[in-house]
């Protein structure tokens, strides 16, 4: 991809990215910690050689259209533009519930 090329980084909260990845590929917290900082490191010295609009996943969620607007101007699309899509939020804070990602995770905040 060519240098100043608009990129758009949506990117999670890290303590909900965290989970999904650690419940899906990861036995111990502290390795999908540990390759979620990497990724985001390496993220970092990708975007700064392109024209990045960051944006927040749950901001997207939650504020939809004022997101898009911005998306779209970023990128060049038309700002009448919708898309056939229907968004929900469906963060139920089952991490909360995980016993042992709950106490990894109260551990390192100091919360324990």
């Amino acid at each position: 991809m060519p240098e100043g090329t608009p990129v758009i980084v949506v990117r999670r909260a890290p303590l909900h990215t965290v989970y999904s990845a650690y419940r899906r590929f990861y036995r111990e917290p502290r390795t999908a910690w540990q390759t979620y900082l990497r990724a985001t490191a390496l993220e970092a010295l990708w975007v700064e050689r392109h024209r990045t609009l960051h944006v927040q996943y749950e901001d997207l969620v939650h504020h939809t259209p004022e997101i898009l607007r911005r998306l779209y101007a970023h990128v060049g699309v038309d700002p009448s533009f919708v898309p056939a899509i229907t968004l929900f939020d469906g963060n139920d804070e089952r991490w909360s519930r995980d016993a042992r990602f709950s106490s990894f995770m109260r551990s390192t905040l100091g919360l324990t």
